[in-house]
């Protein structure tokens, strides 16, 4: 298996920290995925043409994909959390692999809580929280 070409080393070591291991990469072109998997969570770094985004998908059910930045709006009940920031990346409301890595990293204890007593009543609380991209 192989690890995204930008994925840095202080990336790949902070991943590390956090018990993840790289347990699926697939490379076809112009779309590619990896995915990390620690005790809680399967990362999942999908890059399409030169994009990527970021899903955190629990090993309890129901085991839908949840994208990082909507699931940290709906932790903190902040709309317009990291708005400004996704707006200066310039890259269509999506970051770098390196950001999405930072990001997680300073909200893992949130995130990590959150999924240690994951349940469909909090998974459907997630789902219908209000959620846009908007002001490009």
């Amino acid at each position: 298996m192989t690890t995204p070409s930008d994925l840095s080393i202080n990336s790949q070591t902070t991943l590390t920290r956090m018990l993840f291991n790289l347990t699926e990469s697939e490379d076809k072109g112009m779309h590619k995925h990896f995915q990390w998997t620690n005790n809680d969570v399967h990362l999942l770094f999908t890059n399409d043409r030169g994009y990527y985004n970021c899903d955190l998908i629990p090993h309890k059910k129901p085991n839908n994909p949840m994208e990082l930045i909507r699931l940290l709006r709906f932790l903190k009940n902040d709309k317009t959390f990291y708005k400004m920031e996704l707006i200066k990346a310039n890259l269509w409301y999506t970051l770098t692999i390196n950001e999405y890595v930072g990001l997680l990293y300073k909200n893992y204890g949130i995130i990590k809580n959150f999924l240690t007593t994951f349940d469909k009543s909090k998974y459907d609380n997630y789902d219908r929280f209000d959620f846009s991209f908007d002001g490009i």
